[in-house]
């Protein structure tokens, strides 16, 4: 079966959450922007939460009215989808991410094996899904 758009869309958030947790926020940034190009407003809120988190409060208000403002074709988001990011948020801004399980060593070396000599991290390849499929599986 081919992959969807909103397959493809959801693919690329986690993959570039992943940067992110694998210690490259710079990567994060850049493919989120990209990935908010493509459409995906979840990569829109995550960019928000980034913002915010820098103390970048007018940057973290553009994110945010990407997520909220209609679409192209005037559909909105999913408040229910929202409303569980909110939620997430909240449990991060409560309790910090940082007691969450990083990646292990090895995923993030995949990660790192991705990025250019400027330190942009790449698209995924094969070796990348075959190694997160493993992390996953355990």
């Amino acid at each position: 079966m081919a992959p969807t758009a909103s397959s493809a869309r959801n693919g690329a958030a986690v993959f570039v959450c992943l940067l992110f947790l694998a210690g490259h926020p710079e990567s994060a940034q850049f493919w989120w922007q990209l990935s908010v190009g493509a459409g995906n407003r979840i990569t829109a809120y995550c960019l928000h939460l980034r913002h915010l988190a820098l103390g970048e409060h007018r940057k973290a208000a553009h994110w945010r009215h990407e997520v909220t403002a209609p679409g192209p074709d005037g559909s909105g988001i999913d408040e229910v989808l929202l409303d569980c990011l909110r939620a997430v948020a909240s449990y991060v801004r409560k309790n910090g991410f940082t007691s969450s399980t990083p990646p292990t060593g090895q995923l993030e070396m995949e990660v790192d094996r991705l990025a250019d000599t400027e330190g942009i991290s790449g698209p995924p390849d094969r070796r990348l899904v075959e190694r997160l499929c493993e992390f996953t599986t355990r």
